[in-house]
């Protein structure tokens, strides 16, 4: 009888465990420099998107995601560059890519997946990226950050594009003044600027 007991506190422990779950954002409250109001720092598990805002974290989509969407709209392009910063306040994704002839550079709310703006023009490049082949964002700000020596260094935004027949990332940190390139199949940090 005894052992019964244990065992079913044993199991029930083991329920409530894991009714806490795993969650995949990290919050990390700390004041602000002068300032009262306090300023929440998190880091999408999709992206590596640092955002420091004092408002409530929204998720951003995927560099997955975004390519998705934009596949939807021009289903045989490939595409060329993209790039992840904060327009108007707001994060977005530009992306753009060549179909039938043309290229389409399209910016995407990073938050809501809405398309904002969508400029056509004559194609002037034909390198492409071959995203099965290239290491994640997240992967490449960590990556860049170490290279720093600035763990705690507040992302402004990356690019992704090939260059010399090489497909790299631009990585920028705000208040650094400094970027980060390193080859996106290697992640080996090219030049710190």
């Amino acid at each position: 009888m005894k052992n019964w007991k244990a065992l079913s506190l044993i199991g029930l422990s083991g329920l409530v465990l894991a009714a806490c779950g795993d969650n995949a954002e990290t919050t990390d409250t700390t004041p602000a420099t002068n300032d009262t109001t306090t300023e929440t720092s998190s880091v999408t598990e999709d992206t590596g998107v640092v955002d420091n805002s004092t408002t409530a974290t929204e998720d951003i989509l995927s560099l997955e995601e975004v390519v998705d969407i934009y596949m939807g709209e021009y289903p045989n392009a490939q595409i060329q560059k993209v790039d992840y910063d904060k327009d108007s306040g707001d994060w977005t994704y530009e992306i753009t890519g060549v179909s039938e002839n043309r290229e389409y550079e399209v910016e995407i709310n990073a938050v809501s997946g809405e398309i904002i703006k969508v400029d056509e023009d004559d194609v002037d490049d034909d390198a492409y990226l071959a995203f099965d082949t290239i290491i994640t964002p997240e992967e490449a700000i960590e990556i860049a950050k170490t290279a720093l020596a600035e763990e705690a260094a507040v992302l402004e935004g990356w690019e992704l594009d090939v260059d010399d027949n090489r497909t790299k990332y631009d990585i920028e940190f705000e208040g650094s003044n400094r970027d980060v390139k390193l080859d996106a199949e290697t992640g080996e940090v090219i030049e710190i600027d």
